[in-house]
């Protein structure tokens, strides 16, 4: 076999006959079985399904009825959307992006060398070679179907939660016991060293912590998929008071102090307006966005924004007034379900 006989690449090819060397006999040559469903990929699927279904219905609120926000607020909507979309697309393309990995990924046997190209960042391709010698297959397992791996070697990842080992190799590849019988014949096929041994009995306790890792990422995203909801609850009820508000005049009568629980507590100061609302009577209102030190000062005049017939919900007609809670949420959602991805993706098995 020769390698334009392959349906390699140039540029793949060229990698591999500048690491074969002198070396021109190829006693076998293949890619990955390209399968585009595996659990992972229909996991982060189904949780880009649920935020892509949250999202549009926060944009149907804000723009499928009269919008009445000012263009400040519009901007800043849309550029807080921009990463959330982002993340969305990156998430119902991952069975086109496994697929797309597994194609670019090139598997190459000769008497001397093991070699495996597979895709880098930006384009690029990263090549690793493994010496043909006895022991080298640290794990084999076979599927149903014939197809299987070969692993070379682990990659150990150190975490706060222990070390993770990932199989490296020849992976899901297609007839995997003809390619075991090549390398049989090639090395002398004596018992495994105790090393060997030991790698891999540590795949095999990894196998649970990859699981682990993808449940517990899934369930970060599906943490941050339901702050994203709450920010859009929050969202349509600030939506509300700007389209159906009523104007009042009030002033700062007071700073309620408030310290928080915890072991780093820490004291805020709330303002508490004075108003007259439409009905005529007085009404006192503590707003729910506390700093320190204090926003805003006793005496201090404030325009002031609620809903008819519930003076209660009175906010400062101002951007942070409205917008703050689920602004802040939005940002929290947005961070776990990226991450939750990030850690799934991260996490898969091989």
């Amino acid at each position: 076999m020769k390698l334009i006989d392959t349906d390699f690449t140039l540029a793949e090819r060229e990698q591999l006959e500048a690491a074969m060397g002198s070396d021109k006999t190829i006693l076998w040559a293949g890619r990955p079985v390209a399968k585009a469903w595996t659990l992972e990929t229909a996991l982060t699927v189904l949780s880009g399904v649920a935020a892509c279904g949250f999202m549009g219905f926060v944009v149907y609120q804000f723009f499928g009825e009269d919008c009445v926000a000012d263009g400040f607020f519009l901007l800043v909507f849309c550029c807080a959307l921009l990463p959330f979309a982002v993340t969305i697309l990156w998430q119902l393309l991952a069975p086109w992006r496994r697929l797309r990995r597994l194609r670019r990924t090139a598997y190459l046997l000769t008497p001397q060398l093991a070699l495996v190209v597979e895709p880098a960042w930006f384009g690029k391709r990263r090549l690793t070679s493994y010496p043909v010698q006895p022991g080298m297959v640290k794990e084999h397992d076979v599927a149903p179907d014939g197809s299987g791996s070969l692993v070379f070697a682990y990659n150990v990842l150190h975490g706060k939660n222990g070390s993770r080992h990932i199989p490296l190799g020849f992976l899901d590849i297609a007839r995997v016991q003809r390619v075991k019988e090549i390398l049989d014949s090639l090395v002398d096929t004596e018992a495994q060293p105790p090393a060997a041994a030991a790698g891999i009995a540590a795949q095999n306790a990894s196998g649970g912590k990859s699981v682990a890792g993808v449940v517990v990422g899934c369930i970060f995203a599906l943490v941050g998929v339901g702050a994203l909801v709450g920010s859009g609850v929050t969202a349509v009820d600030s939506h509300r008071i700007v389209s159906e508000g009523i104007i009042a005049q009030g002033e700062v009568v007071s700073l309620k102090r408030e310290r928080s629980s915890g072991r780093r507590s820490s004291t805020v100061y709330h303002p508490v307006f004075r108003f007259t609302a439409q009905d005529g009577k007085e009404y006192r209102v503590k707003h729910n966005q506390g700093s320190n030190p204090p926003a805003w000062k006793k005496g201090e005049k404030a325009e002031l924004i609620y809903l008819p017939g519930n003076p209660e919900s009175a906010v400062p007609n101002t951007f942070w007034g409205k917008y703050a809670v689920p602004f802040i949420i939005a940002i929290f959602g947005t961070g776990f379900t990226v991450l939750g991805s990030v850690v799934a993706w991260r996490s898969r098995k091989g």
